[in-house]
């Protein structure tokens, strides 16, 4: 599998940054309590929690549901039953090497909004056995498809949409090759979910690659194909491989798009939510016209979208997005991977224009880190105090809660 260096490496580098930063036994340097710090005159300190998943979690994700180790966790906000559902990535029974009972996906549930002390897990998305599932899981196959992963949520009327890449392969850290980006739909609050088709971009792919995606594109939540029908024709996006949607409080859903791996830029789609479903009736922003953003519809505006360098949003690099507002800034706040640390940015309209980067934590503390999940429900103080998810794929492979307070 080439998502990760070798463990015999991984535990090389482990034991290096231990005895460079006295670690305790997360990885992170010292205790919870005391592993303040602040890089940017806009941060007071951030700090770690408490493990999110595994054995040593606030709950034992191990114990209950065979969780030993997991990545990511997007947040997705249900108001029709006041839960939270946190989307992980790859998950193992072991989270030292990487193995055991690999689910492409799983999904929490939680009704615990007061992180200050961590965060208690109600349960999972479940098979007949009571062991966490993936949602929609991934071939399993190097070259053809070796996992989903999610890439951000979202709930619009009470149904929730759950946005997933399809990764072909694993090639260096921090770099992938993805197939196609879709979504899957909750009708129940996460009892059920199905495809959405018609919610599809294809990567910028041709020949037998471009067939192959096509093929894994229209299979269904149990790997059936052919039971969609979903075609490239005014689909190619590269740069909306991963998707991260956002209620833009205006009456818009925005998609901040990212291409394959950690390299790209931010690009940003968007779409009255009542017609979330009906792809052409998505805009594509293309620049700006003076003080104002220019949105193009439909496959025009996507293929403008594609082309213009004008259209990011945020400039290279950005890895795993995640966007919230805070209230505290009155500003709305991008949380994303670049050059080895977690940063943030911030901007009055979704579409910006941003910020310079603020760093919040960086791998020197925190060996292998990547993530930075976030939601404006796991804020306090007015959003003065907001946490997000840290992943580390070293020492071990797993998710902390992080704290951040700002001046």
């Amino acid at each position: 599998m080439k998502k990760f260096l070798s463990l015999a490496l991984s535990l090389l580098l482990a034991a290096a940054a231990c005895l460079l930063s006295a670690c305790d036994d997360r990885g992170g340097p010292g205790g919870y309590e005391d592993d303040t710090m602040s890089y940017s005159h806009l941060v007071y300190n951030v700090r770690t929690v408490a493990q999110l998943t595994g054995e040593a979690a606030v709950t034992d994700t191990l114990a209950g549901w065979q969780i030993g180790g997991t990545d990511l966790g997007f947040p997705l906000y249900n108001s029709r039953n006041g839960t939270m559902y946190l989307a992980f990535g790859d998950t193992f029974q072991r989270n030292t090497d990487m193995t055991g009972m690999w689910r492409s996906n799983v999904l929490a549930e939680t009704k615990d909004f007061d992180l200050s002390d961590g965060l208690t897990i109600d349960g999972f998305y479940t098979g007949p056995t009571g062991l966490a599932r993936a949602v929609i899981e991934g071939v399993h196959e190097d070259g053809k498809e070796m996992t989903k992963i999610p890439t951000g949520g979202i709930e619009v009327g009470g149904t929730m949409y759950l946005f997933y890449m399809s990764v072909r392969s694993w090639t260096t850290p921090g770099e992938w090759l993805v197939n196609y980006c879709s979504c899957v739909k909750s009708e129940d609050d996460g009892k059920t979910w199905q495809r959405v088709y018609g919610m599809t971009f294809f990567n910028d792919l041709e020949g037998e690659l471009l067939d192959q995606a096509v093929t894994l594109a229209n299979s269904d939540v149990s790997l059936q194909e052919g039971a969609g029908s979903v075609t490239p024709e005014g689909r190619v996006a590269p740069n909306f491989m991963q998707v991260f949607p956002v209620d833009g409080k205006d009456g818009y859903i925005y998609l901040f798009g990212l291409p394959q791996g950690r390299s790209g830029g931010a690009k940003l789609a968007r779409v009255r939510a009542e017609n979330i479903e009906n792809f052409e009736e998505y805009e594509y922003f293309t620049g700006r016209s003076g003080e104002g953003p220019v949105f193009a519809k439909g496959a025009e505006g996507l293929a403008a979208a594609n082309k213009a360098d004008g259209a990011y949003v945020i400039m290279p690099t950005v890895g795993e997005i995640s966007v919230m507002y805070n209230a505290y800034l009155k500003k709305w706040m991008a949380v994303f991977y670049k050059a080895n640390a977690l940063v943030f940015c911030t901007a009055d309209t979704l579409w910006g224009e941003w910020s310079s980067c603020e760093t919040l934590i960086t791998a020197a503390e925190y060996p292998g880190l990547y993530g930075g999940m976030c939601h404006e429900k796991f804020s306090a103080d007015g959003g003065k105090t907001f946490y997000f998810f840290l992943s580390q794929w070293m020492p071990v492979y797993n998710t902390f809660v992080m704290e951040v307070t700002l001046v």
